[in-house]
C-alpha cells in the first residue's frame, strides 16, 4: 500500500518529476492500493497529479492523519513552573524540525518586545532539534527579559499545543493536522520553497477560514503584534464548517486490515 500526504508540491513539478523517475509505472506495478492522507474536496491529489486510470481506481482518500491518542494538555501547575508569574494566555510558537524557522521566531520576539510590558500572554518558542545552535542561542539572548521561554526540546510539544490559546507555526503536514484536530486559533507562516507544498496547503486551508496565513515577505514586528492581539480575541469554533475529515489514521488502518483479508 502506497501512502501519500495531502499535497506534495506544485502539480506541474510533481507530474514532471514522476514521469522522469517512473513513479507512475512503479505505483501501477508494485502497489495494490494508494492511501491519500487528505481529502479530495481540499486537494484532489489524484486529479491534480494526473493519476492514470489504473492508479486512480485503487486510490482512496482517508482524511487527515494526526495522533488520535495524545497526552493531556499541560496543566496550570506545570505552566506555573515554566512561568512563575503567569499571564492570562499561552502562545505556542513552533517550527517543526526547526532548520529554517528562526526568521519568523525572530519576528515574533520583535512583536512581543513592541508590546512589552503590556503583554497579556506567556510564550513558549520551540525551535526544534535541527535549528543551528548559534541561531538558537541568538533567539534565547533576544528573548531575555520577556515572558518567552525558548527551548530546543520537543517532547512536550503536543501538550503545549493542546493547552495554547494561540499557535504560531510553519505549515508542515503534522503541525497543521494537529492545529485542525484540536481546533486551535493559529497564525501560519508557510515555507516558501523549494517546494510549493506549504504555500498550497495554507492557501487552501485559509480559504476555508481555518487559520490566518502570513507570508514571510510580509512579516514585520508591528504587523505581527497587531495580528497576535487580534487572534487572541477571536472566538473559537469547536465545529468550523470548513474542517476536513480528521480520522485518517483510523480509516487508513481499516483499509490496510481489509487488504490483508
Amino acid at each position: 500500500m502506497l501512502g501519500l500526504r495531502d499535497i506534495l508540491g506544485a502539480p506541474a513539478d510533481i507530474c514532471c518529476q514522476w514521469r522522469i523517475e517512473g513513479a507512475y509505472d512503479a505505483a501501477d506495478r508494485y502497489y495494490d492500493g494508494v492511501c491519500i492522507y487528505g481529502c479530495a474536496d481540499v486537494f484532489d491529489l489524484a486529479r491534480e497529479y494526473e493519476f492514470p486510470r489504473a492508479i486512480a481506481s485503487k486510490s482512496s482518500y482517508c482524511g487527515y492523519v494526526s495522533r488520535e491518542q495524545a497526552p493531556p494538555p499541560l496543566d496550570e501547575a506545570e505552566l506555573a513552573r515554566l512561568f512563575p508569574q503567569r499571564r492570562d494566555a499561552l502562545v505556542f510558537v513552533t517550527g517543526g524540525g526547526g532548520a529554517d524557522a528562526s526568521f519568523f521566531m525572530d519576528k515574533f520576539i520583535d512583536a512581543v518586545r513592541l508590546m512589552f510590558p503590556r503583554v497579556g500572554f506567556d510564550a513558549v518558542v520551540s525551535t526544534g532539534p535541527f535549528m543551528h545552535h548559534e541561531q538558537y542561542l541568538l533567539l534565547r539572548r533576544k528573548a531575555r527579559g520577556l515572558p518567552i521561554l525558548v527551548t530546543r526540546h520537543g517532547q512536550d510539544n503536543i501538550r503545549l499545543l493542546r493547552r495554547a490559546d494561540l499557535v504560531i507555526s510553519m505549515a508542515g503536514y503534522n503541525t497543521i493536522s494537529e492545529i485542525l484536530r484540536y481546533r486551535k486559533r493559529a497564525i501560519v507562516v508557510p515555507r516558501t520553497g523549494p517546494s510549493a507544498e506549504q504555500t498550497i496547503r495554507t492557501r487552501l486551508m485559509a480559504e476555508r477560514g481555518l487559520f490566518t496565513v502570513v507570508l514571510a515577505r510580509d512579516l514585520t514586528g508591528e504587523g505581527f503584534a497587531t495580528l497576535i492581539r487580534t487572534k487572541l480575541n477571536e472566538p473559537i469554533s469547536l465545529d468550523p464548517p470548513g474542517i476536513p475529515g480528521m480520522d485518517g489514521a483510523a480509516r487508513a488502518a481499516e483499509r490496510l486490515l481489509a487488504a490483508r483479508g
